[in-house]
C-alpha cells in the first residue's frame, strides 16, 4: 500500500472554504442591517423636517404686496416640531435623538437626527455600536390659490 501526501488535504480546504463563506455571509448581514437602519433613520428625518417645515402659525404669515403672501419660521417653534415627530416615531431604532433642528433662512427647515447601530450577530458577543446620523431639508409651501 502506498502512502499518497495529499490524502486528506481537503479537509482544511473545506474549512477555509466555509470560513470564508460564514464570514462573507456575515460581511453581508451586517452591511444590509447598516443600510436598513440608515433608511430607517433618513424617514425619521424627513418626517421630521417635514413636520418643522410645517410649523408656522398664522400670526407668522404676512401679506407684503398685494398677492404675495409671506412667512418666516422660527427656530423655536422648527426645534419643537420635529421633537415631537422624531418622538412619535414608531420605529425601533437605539438611542435616536434630534441633534440639531433649524431654519436657515426662515422658509426651510434642516433637521438632523442620529440613532446607534450595532452589527447583527457579533452585538451579543461585542457590545460595539456605531452612531449614524441622517440629515434632511424641507422647505414650507405656502399657497393663496
Amino acid at each position: 500500500m502506498r502512502h499518497h501526501p495529499e490524502r486528506g488535504s481537503t479537509v482544511p480546504l473545506i474549512v477555509c472554504a466555509c470560513t470564508f463563506a460564514l464570514a462573507v455571509i456575515w460581511v453581508c448581514t451586517a452591511a444590509t442591517s447598516l443600510y436598513i437602519t440608515r433608511k430607517q433613520l433618513l424617514s425619521v428625518a424627513d418626517a421630521a423636517a417635514l413636520a418643522a417645515a410645517e410649523s408656522f402659525s398664522l400670526a407668522d404669515v404676512t401679506l407684503s404686496a398685494p398677492g404675495t403672501v409671506t412667512l418666516t419660521l422660527n427656530d423655536r417653534d422648527v426645534r419643537l416640531a420635529a421633537e415631537r415627530s422624531v418622538s412619535a416615531s414608531p420605529t425601533k431604532l437605539t438611542h435616536l435623538e434630534l441633534q440639531s433642528a433649524t431654519t436657515p433662512d426662515g422658509v426651510s427647515a434642516r433637521v438632523v437626527v442620529a440613532a446607534d447601530w450595532a452589527p447583527p450577530l457579533i452585538a451579543a458577543i461585542l457590545p460595539a455600536h456605531l452612531s449614524i446620523s441622517a440629515e434632511s431639508t424641507a422647505r414650507t409651501a405656502f399657497s393663496t390659490r
